[in-house]
């Protein structure tokens, strides 16, 4: 694949599958030019943005470590971003990425208060608890609340996907607390 030397137009087309894993495919090979996409996840063009967050999603399952250091970023995004599916794509990134030393009690209280939103996408309810969990594991005394949230949703308001999440998640407490 020949250098490209700006991105932007390239995420502005319209993507498939196969095309995002063309462009991993292109970072991977050329890795400086992860600094030319990364930044894209906070273009205003919603469809660049969200697109260069699922190509950053693909990235971070290989090389987790070169989203290690913008936890913070992507935790801003998230918190601000009105674009459902760019919120997806980075709950998805933070959820591989290691707790930092630092717990992030402001994702933490995101998840907390999205996960059970009827407002949210399932998928982002979804992410939402799986990622309050992995935090909560880090501060285990945050699972009791968690727990409670979860007892208490009333399941015939969410979709089977998030009560899966949500039964998965209670029998995953409930065997740390075993």
């Amino acid at each position: 694949m020949e250098r490209i030397t700006d991105l932007r137009p390239i995420l502005a087309q319209r993507l498939g599958k196969n095309f995002v894993n063309e462009i991993v495919k292109y970072i991977q090979q050329y890795p400086e030019d992860f600094g030319m996409l990364y930044p894209l996840i906070s273009c205003p063009e919603e469809k660049i943005a969200w697109r260069a967050a699922w190509v950053c999603e693909r990235l971070c399952e290989q090389h987790p470590e070169w989203f290690t250091p913008h936890y913070e970023e992507i935790t801003d995004i998230i918190l601000t971003s009105p674009y459902t599916g760019l919120r997806r794509c980075l709950l998805s990134i933070l959820h591989t990425l290691p707790v930092p030393v630092e717990f992030p009690i402001r994702i933490y209280d995101y998840c907390i208060r999205q996960m059970l939103s009827p407002e949210e996408a399932i998928a982002n309810q979804a992410l939402s608890i799986k990622l309050a969990l992995k935090l909560g594991n880090a501060e285990p005394d945050l699972l009791e609340e968690l727990k409670a949230y979860l007892e208490n949703a009333e399941p015939e308001y969410y979709s089977a996907g998030v009560k899966s999440v949500i039964k998965n998640t209670l029998k995953q407490i409930a065997r740390r607390k075993a």
